[in-house]
């Protein structure tokens, strides 16, 4: 596990960078270059997506989620010029993103995880047994910005029906991006376009490139949950 969350957080780390070198090219007028093209899915993964993407998938275990706000500071002008430039910044706050919790591991079972790039603090990861107290250790370690909404817990019990919007593949990860098919779910209020939820798969090793892991991999999503059927 400690091989896991070390690949985990090397990965994280490598966005940071990347997402503090765009805003520096940003504010002094440099482009990047382009991302790395990702790598093509194999034939099982895509054999994976069509039988579940755009599907409505029947829970049969609760899933967690996470609604925090995040504040967003974005530059707006410059005020002084020269060699050391000064720019005006307008800060927002979006109240209600989203982040799934549930994570299914061969070796692991089920446990819970709150996962966050670029925050006030950097990187927050923190995993837990428990959705409530997992709750209580993000507010510790993410104060809501002011005028925000304290992080708040929202789960979907067994029997709710959640719509498949797509997969993100990783090297040992698979996200499931999930959205509830009802509007504002537990008034509650989320005001992004971001998945509802999502299930992740953590794999003990990098999957093999011919994907030889997906009946194993349905095995873990069928504890959690079923296709609706039609």
């Amino acid at each position: 596990m400690n091989k896991v969350r070390t690949s985990l957080v090397m990965a994280l780390a490598t966005c940071l960078s990347i997402s503090a070198t765009s805003t520096l090219a940003q504010r002094h007028g440099k482009s990047l270059p382009p991302p790395p093209t990702p790598k093509p899915l194999s034939a099982e993964m895509m054999l994976l997506e069509n039988e579940f993407k755009g599907k409505t998938i029947v829970l049969k275990q609760p899933l967690y989620t996470i609604l925090s706000a995040e504040a967003d500071e974005r530059v707006v002008g410059r005020v002084t010029g020269g060699s050391n430039p000064v720019y005006a910044t307008r800060r927002s706050v979006t109240n209600g993103v989203p982040t799934g919790l549930n994570t299914i591991s061969p070796d692991k079972g089920m446990f819970f995880r709150f996962v966050e790039v670029g925050g006030p603090t950097g990187l927050i990861d923190i995993s837990d047994g428990d959705p409530n107290r997992l709750k209580e250790r993000v507010i510790a370690a993410k104060p809501a910005p002011p005028g925000a909404t304290p992080p708040q817990l929202l789960t979907y019990g067994t029997g709710t029906k959640l719509r498949v919007r797509g997969f993100e593949w990783g090297g040992r990860i698979i996200s499931i991006l999930l959205d509830d098919q009802f509007a504002d779910p537990g008034g509650l209020g989320s005001t992004t376009d971001r998945p509802t939820t999502s299930l992740t798969i953590l794999w003990p090793g990098v999957f093999s490139p011919e994907f030889s892991e997906r009946s194993k991999v349905e095995e873990l999503i069928g504890q959690i949950a079923d296709l609706e059927r039609q």
